[in-house]
């Protein structure tokens, strides 16, 4: 791989010419761009710095930040762009601000758990929108609107399992309903370089991504973007970030933006060679290679289908394989252009071994909540005196705290929300696996509302 000329990298010049400069560092942070030799961040340390007279301001930007801000909202082709430091979810919920407290969202179930943060700090009455298999459709939205008059609509595309919706339409609903469309693109960050994959949501007057998941930046770094014609105020944008974002950005993030545009030129390749590795994974007797429309699927995930997704997983991990997500039949792998060709080779080879545990790969299913019918307001859930309830008794109790599986990080209950059966199934399908849960005690009890509040 060829790294972008100096030319195209303004803001690493910028912080190397500092590093470079001997200059006395009266100033945060305390390593002072020295402390840190003999340790693996000694190689970085100079190019850590704070706000300087030359180094620009994230919450107010004049030079260097405003500058990669406005690469990205031109290699994206949007009216705006916001560096993220706090990872997506500092834009989800900054969205969520930007349209003022107090509105009425239609919000797609299948939503990461920021979103009930965003809702309750805006106190949103949320309006839920229960998609089959967790795709949400223009007609869904649309009938939801003409029954509910909503100020804003917040979406997931794509998905955590690249699956996407069609933005195009779905905005077109939204507008001709006077409602904004948010959306939570966390997963897309890497769709703006191949026509081969689904388009970037441009048609959305607030969408988010972030940059590390597909692309070369660090974790934590992400992008917050506006739509042309955007219905949220560039400045209601600009004052939600202050009051999310950190005042002290780590400028190591921000150059790692500035890196993942410069790395941009190899998504064509990669592309083609996950064509290749698909065709090879189809021919694996005893696992399912799940596919879907290249328009709305990103075909460079790869949803493989097995017989248990954990004892696959650990298996995997036994010979040095990582992947992003099991769960109960499937795996979930995310891959880049940065991968090794050898690692592909290693998978391959691992599943073929499986075949004869695998037996055969279940039909799949698909991490997103059903149904559930409100009872509380999130915000009031969330400041409710709680207790820890068992899910043999939780039916029919209103959750108080969002609660789901950690990946996806969907929240499959939402503060306020009457549980269901139907989720507590699904809850205690994982109970006795290596899933990770988020929102559960240590005893893997549910936080509902005490009875007093219940009503």
């Amino acid at each position: 791989m060829t790294f972008r000329t100096p030319e195209k990298r303004p803001f690493e010049k910028m912080l190397q010419d500092y590093a470079n400069s001997d200059a006395a560092r009266f100033h945060m942070p305390g390593h002072k761009g020295l402390g840190l030799e003999g340790t693996p961040l000694s190689a970085i340390q100079g190019l850590d710095i704070t706000e300087l007279s030359f180094s620009d301001n994230l919450h107010s930007p004049e030079s260097s930040i405003k500058a990669l801000q406005y690469r990205f909202a031109k290699v994206y082709g949007q009216a705006g762009a916001y560096l993220l430091v706090n990872g997506s979810t500092a834009g989800v919920i900054a969205m969520l601000l930007a349209i003022g407290d107090r509105k009425r969202i239609l919000v797609a179930r299948n939503c990461h758990r920021s979103a009930v943060n965003g809702l309750m700090l805006a106190n949103h009455e949320c309006v839920p929108l229960f998609a089959h298999d967790g795709i949400v459709t223009a007609e869904a939205v649309g009938a939801a609107l003409e029954k509910h008059n909503c100020d804003a609509v917040l979406i997931t595309s794509p998905d955590y399992y690249g699956r996407c919706c069609d933005i195009d339409k779905i905005a077109e609903v939204c507008h001709r309903h006077s409602a904004a469309l948010l959306v939570d693109a966390a997963h897309g960050a890497h769709f703006a370089f191949s026509n081969r994959l689904p388009s970037v949501p441009g048609k959305a007057d607030l969408w988010v991504t972030s940059c590390h998941k597909t692309m070369c930046a660090l974790t934590q770094s992400g992008v917050l973007f506006m739509g042309k014609d955007s219905l949220v105020s560039p400045s209601e944008v600009k004052k939600a970030l202050s009051a999310i974002q950190t005042t002290s950005p780590s400028y190591l993030l921000m150059l790692s933006l500035e890196t993942a545009l410069n790395f941009s030129d190899f998504w064509e390749k990669h592309i083609e060679r996950i064509q290749g590795i698909r065709k090879r994974l189809h021919g694996i007797a005893g696992i399912r290679l799940y596919d879907g429309d290249v328009a709305f699927y990103d075909t460079t995930r790869l949803h493989i289908g097995v017989n248990d997704g954990f004892a696959a997983k650990k298996l995997l991990e036994d010979i040095g394989i990582f992947v992003e997500m099991a769960d109960t039949n499937s795996l979930l792998l995310i891959t880049s252009p940065f991968d090794k060709d050898e690692w592909y080779e290693r998978l391959l080879n691992a599943l073929s071994c499986l075949t004869a545990y695998n037996k055969e790969a279940c039909e799949r299913t698909i991490l997103v909540p059903s149904s559930a019918a409100d009872a509380f307001s999130v915000r009031d859930a969330f400041f409710a005196e709680t207790e820890a309830v068992g899910l043999d008794a939780a039916e029919g109790r209103i959750c108080a705290e969002s609660t789901g599986i950690y990946p996806p990080g969907i929240a499959l209950l939402f503060p306020g929300e009457r549980i269901t059966a139907q989720t507590l199934k699904l809850l205690g399908a994982y109970l006795n696996t290596e899933a990770e849960f988020f929102g559960l005690s240590a005893e893997k009890k549910v936080y509902c509302i005490k009875e007093k509040h219940n009503i």
